[in-house]
């Protein structure tokens, strides 16, 4: 073997290893990709659950004030309105599908929920 075909090896050796690799590197990338969507999905939620109680809580009809608000930002979501003792609770949930790409098979889709309460404070 001469000096000069250690340079040939090399190159091959550093493509096979670069086909191993790079199966492994996309799927944690889409996996990455997708827990940036699911976390995008809840600070969504988050907001319009503040959204949603604080108009509840200044309406004369806080549940379909809260669905109004709702609707807005995240048409999908379920959405349950509540007043005890003068405080109004809003509790929102939306199902966060998993579609993308080899990473949609291996996860479930994910279920966010949020709550907030405020006092009930009709303007009228």
């Amino acid at each position: 073997m001469s000096p000069r075909n250690f340079p040939d090896r090399d190159r091959g050796q550093a493509a096979v290893e670069f086909a191993l690799v790079l199966p492994l590197v996309v799927v944690l990338l889409l996996l990455v990709v997708q827990v940036t969507v699911v976390l995008v999905e809840r600070l969504r939620l988050a907001h319009t659950t503040r959204d949603a109680v604080r108009a509840a809580s200044v309406s004369d009809e806080p549940a379909r004030a809260a669905r109004l608000a709702v609707d807005r930002n995240l048409p999908a979501a379920s959405v349950e309105t509540r007043i005890v003792d003068h405080l109004v609770t809003v509790d929102l949930e939306i199902v966060v599908a998993t579609d993308l790409a080899l990473i949609g098979a291996l996860l479930p889709d994910v279920t966010l929920r949020d709550r907030l309460v405020m006092v009930h404070e009709p303007v009228g």
